[in-house]
């Protein structure tokens, strides 16, 4: 039922988008890394900061605390260098770029910060979405994902703190993960592992996501707090509304404080690391034939003769430079003379290699025009005359076509 549904909502979704394609990456390449820049967020939910009462402690509510890259170590102002997910509603994380699905490193990875051991701490966790996803259907297709899953986005899994992932067996977290979500996606590619006081969580989305805006998170520590025999409590409660400058650029804020013995802020994020796109350029091309200006623009055109179904490579870029076949374009017909009806249609390549990185191949703008003799001016738009895919007659069935496209890799 979820498949069939999935596909009906991608089917009304279908349409032309731009997005970036697998890359390999090298880890740690500091032209690619990115981290959370911005975030927006829903209201306080009550949280228990009791015993931990010092002066910084309500500065770990503020997601601010969790942008930028990972620097929650031990010592002078920890608190104000992670942030207590569930002190919120809800947390949206997003970057300075749309972040990608790469080869050779986790695609997003998640520091958390645990204070104590599994003896006196509970299992944290939070449930991840991909906001703004461009996924492949089916067919292949580029199509947005939207806000499929929970009405947010495409849910990735969970992440767990340093304490889950010590005491939730990995059978558990996938079972746990797919109870969350769409049982037939795999949660089995995402890594964990701590070490020291940090808790790793390492996305490795499916092949089929291709890129992503933003990650919103929602905390669910009060629900599998109790997993895996680990030690610490988790208190609720009512308490006293208490006033706190909680963000360094933000405004003084209410929020509500649970006395009590633990800590209820949940999920404790130090950063998250994500992966931008190298950008392949863009390119003219038009149908590989004769030149129509024998000085300046490189453009062709080419010449159909014939009722009969006629094949062009399309070109993209000066051939004397490097021939870049990325597609054809199609010339059928129906008919005979003097009442010859075509159509003309075109097929881009999915993608293309470019210098050892693989990009989608974007049409972002398309020409057709159709003459009698070969007196096009080779200035895209002005000549056009006829639509890809719309029917037109030709009396003799003799004529010349300038097929003319702008692409981007991306």
């Amino acid at each position: 039922m979820k498949k069939i549904l999935l596909a009906a909502i991608m089917a009304l979704l279908l349409w032309a988008v731009p997005a970036f394609a697998v890359t390999p990456i090298t880890p740690g390449d500091t032209e690619l890394v990115m981290y959370a820049d911005d975030f927006t967020a829903g209201g306080f939910v009550p949280v228990s900061m009791s015993p931990y009462n010092g002066y910084t402690h309500a500065q770990r509510l503020c997601p601010q605390n969790a942008l930028g890259p990972f620097d929650a170590v031990p010592g002078t102002g920890f608190n104000e260098k992670f942030f207590g997910v569930a002190s919120r509603a809800w947390t949206h994380y997003t970057f300075e770029d749309q972040f990608m699905n790469v080869d050779g490193a986790p695609d997003i990875e998640f520091a958390e910060v645990t204070w104590g051991s599994g003896n006196s701490w509970h299992v944290e966790a939070v449930k991840v979405y991909l906001t703004g996803a461009i996924v492949r259907n089916e067919e292949g297709e580029l199509v947005e994902y939207g806000t499929v899953d929970d009405g947010i986005g495409y849910y990735a899994g969970i992440a767990w703190n340093r304490t889950g992932i010590q005491y939730v067996s990995e059978a558990r977290r996938i079972e746990l993960a797919e109870s969350y979500g769409p049982a037939d996606r795999d949660y089995d590619s995402n890594e964990f592992y701590f070490s020291g006081t940090f808790g790793w969580t390492q996305f490795n989305l499916p092949a089929g996501v291709v890129c992503a805006e933003g990650i919103y998170l929602v905390d669910i520590t009060s629900e599998v707090y109790a997993e895996g025999g680990a030690g610490g409590t988790y208190t609720s409660g009512t308490g006293a509304l208490v006033t706190a400058v909680i963000c360094p650029i933000g405004n003084a804020e209410d929020v509500t404080i649970v006395p009590g013995t633990g800590n209820t802020d949940g999920y404790d994020l130090d950063a998250i690391r994500v992966y931008r796109c190298i950008l392949g350029g863009d390119d003219t091309a038009t149908g590989m034939g004769t030149a129509i200006l024998e000085n300046g623009t490189w453009f062709m055109y080419n010449y159909v003769s014939g009722c009969s179904p006629q094949i062009f490579n399309i070109q993209a870029g000066n051939p004397k430079n490097e021939l870049n076949i990325i597609g054809t374009f199609t010339v059928a017909c129906s008919g005979i003379a003097p009442d010859c009806q075509f159509t003309i249609t075109y097929d881009i390549d999915d993608s293309i290699i470019k210098n050892g990185y693989e990009y989608n191949i974007v049409v972002v703008d398309e020409h057709l025009a159709i003459s009698d003799q070969p007196n096009f001016t080779a200035v895209p738009g002005q000549d056009d005359n006829r639509d890809f895919g719309v029917p037109f007659e030709d009396s003799d069935c003799n004529f010349y076509v300038f097929a003319h496209f702008a692409v981007e890799y991306r």
